[in-house]
């Protein structure tokens, strides 16, 4: 107990769990101190893990004790499983991929990757990180309902974007039930997705409009009073709406596309043009030499 009825000083396991500011955490982390674990057995790292510390905490932690990320909380977690569950921001991610990189293809308890996990609480960003570190997590099934990362994203309203980058990993999952007989298309109906979500999901399988799902509800059964969903579904009925579906959801990424692949033709353009410029000088060089040769034969016949 402090003298003269003073506060009591943190360790640092109580100041992660209260949650304190990084001014009072940060002069907390020694390689001691992240080392030891709190009267639960959780590592500094897995305390940050579960109460959204900073980028700046984490940076600090794994430069203390660099071993917490690879080792697994009381529970049988991997840090990086635990702040996915969290909505952790990207530098958060990136910092304890960086840190462990198998870590991304780590299943955890319930057979759920970093990228299922991900799913289920998906924010901006962090769905194309993970699918570059790991783009075969797009085909994998999770251990508890067997969904692929398409049916959870579609479940649990990921942002379009999301569902977009998974679909452009993997896009057989578009057309892919659930153990009930649903596509990604009703989960995500039933969730109340917005249109967006809606628009790509039949972008990439138009067919879905007319699919019959767990106890043969139709799309348009299943979407509620959201009048702009509705006229989505709708509009896709029509072989012209789907038509326009894709250009509205492929047009401008085709675009982009075609002019990368543009400046990367025109870049090889230039860099043949250059060799065959040095070839050219190598035969008229070859050419002056023979001509050369054949005229001191001549001389000397």
């Amino acid at each position: 107990m402090p003298l003269f009825g003073g506060k009591p000083k943190l360790t640092l396991s109580q100041a992660l769990a209260k949650r304190e500011p990084e001014a009072t955490v940060l002069p907390l982390i020694t390689a001691d101190a992240a080392k030891k674990a709190d009267e639960d057995g959780k590592l500094p790292l897995q305390l940050a893990a579960v109460k959204r510390s900073s980028p700046a905490v984490f940076k600090a932690l794994l430069d203390a004790f660099p071993e917490a990320v690879s080792m697994p909380d009381p529970n049988g977690f991997l840090p990086i499983q635990k702040v996915l569950g969290y909505r952790a921001p990207d530098e958060v991610v990136k910092l304890l991929l960086a840190a462990f990189p198998d870590s991304i293809s780590a299943k955890d308890k319930f057979g759920f990757l970093p990228l299922h996990t991900h799913l289920m609480n998906a924010t901006e960003g962090t769905t194309a990180m993970l699918l570059a570190g790991y783009p075969e997590a797009a085909k994998v099934k999770d251990g508890k309902q067997g969904y692929l990362p398409l049916h959870l994203a579609a479940r649990f309203k990921a942002p379009a974007n999301a569902v977009r980058a998974v679909l452009d990993a993997h896009p057989p999952a578009a057309q892919a039930k659930d153990s009930d007989g649903q596509l990604p298309l009703h989960l995500a109906l039933v969730s109340g997705a917005p249109a967006a979500v809606v628009k790509v999901l039949l972008a990439f399988h138009p067919e879905s409009i007319s699919a019959a799902g767990k106890e043969d509800a139709m799309p348009l059964d299943l979407c509620g009073e959201d009048a702009e969903v509705r006229a989505v579904l709708e509009l896709a009925g029509t072989d012209a709406g789907q038509a326009k579906l894709k250009v509205e959801v492929f047009g401008a990424l085709d675009a982009v596309g075609a002019r990368a692949n543009l400046e990367a033709l025109e870049k090889q353009k230039a860099e043949l043009e250059a060799k065959l410029a040095q070839v050219v000088t190598r035969i008229t060089d070859a050419k002056a030499e023979l001509a050369k040769i054949e005229g001191e034969e001549k001389m000397g016949a």
